[in-house]
């Protein structure tokens, strides 16, 4: 029997088609905001971005597979760390929220020449999760079913919710850096009042990640694996017994 775990092999199938579907789903996505860049340019950045990442994404996962057995820790920390992201991207968003509850003093956050380290907060956990965590989250726990669905839901709402942001919240927030330091219009209350009612689903939405990925790591490893293994020990116990009675 090959001393590759089974779950390494099946990086090279499935999961990886998941994976990459996503990964180059968004890439193409995120390309379309990139000011002065063609439709078709953007296409092809975003596909050769997806693939970029999920082979990185690849690469990092089966560097843990083969430090740590089916029997270890490996898929249990990737959704410990995932949900740990989902908590640190809907905590922030979730307080913002409920301190600047009116168009007014979201738009004095937002205008202000300093908004503080909330950009760059978001500017590195978001493509952290994108690009790396919640892909390798999905890759480990992908050979228990229950697992995998949990994971796979959760990963489906966080590419929904970067591309929801991506299409109308970063360009609505782009628009409104280009006037910072200014007092706000009547137009930017409107855009800040709208904004603040669709906040509140897509908050919850990352709530929703958050708990997905937590779901992944309290269930147990149950599924083809286990039985895989279960299926040897008895075969070696029935080998055990033919040569006992010989």
């Amino acid at each position: 029997m090959s001393s590759t775990p089974r779950i390494f092999a099946s990086l090279r199938r499935t999961p990886m088609l998941v994976v990459g579907a996503l990964a180059i789903a968004w890439g193409v996505t995120s390309s379309f905001g990139i000011p002065g860049l063609s439709t078709g340019a953007g296409v092809v950045t975003g596909v050769v971005q997806g693939l970029l990442w999920t082979l990185i994404a690849a690469l990092v996962a089966t560097r843990l597979l083969r430090t740590r057995t089916q029997s270890g820790r490996g898929p249990d920390a990737a959704a410990l760390v995932a949900t740990l992201g989902g908590a640190m991207i809907f905590g922030p968003g979730l307080y913002t929220a409920l301190t600047y509850l009116t168009p007014e003093a979201y738009l004095g956050l937002m205008l202000s020449e300093d908004p503080g380290a909330a950009y760059i907060y978001f500017m590195v956990m978001n493509p952290m999760m994108e690009w790396l965590i919640v892909p390798i989250a999905v890759l480990l726990n992908w050979n228990w079913p229950r697992r995998r669905a949990a994971a796979i839901s959760g990963a489906v709402v966080y590419f929904a919710v970067r591309t929801w942001t991506a299409f109308y919240f970063a360009p609505v927030a782009m628009g409104w850096s280009a006037s910072a330091g200014s007092a706000p219009t009547q137009a930017q209350l409107d855009q800040a009042q709208q904004w603040l009612t669709l906040d509140w689903p897509r908050i919850v939405l990352d709530l929703v990640v958050c708990l997905a990925f937590a779901s992944v790591l309290l269930m147990r490893r149950i599924g083809p694996v286990r039985r895989e293994n279960a299926a040897a020990a008895t075969q070696r116990g029935h080998l055990a017994g033919s040569v006992t009675a010989r």
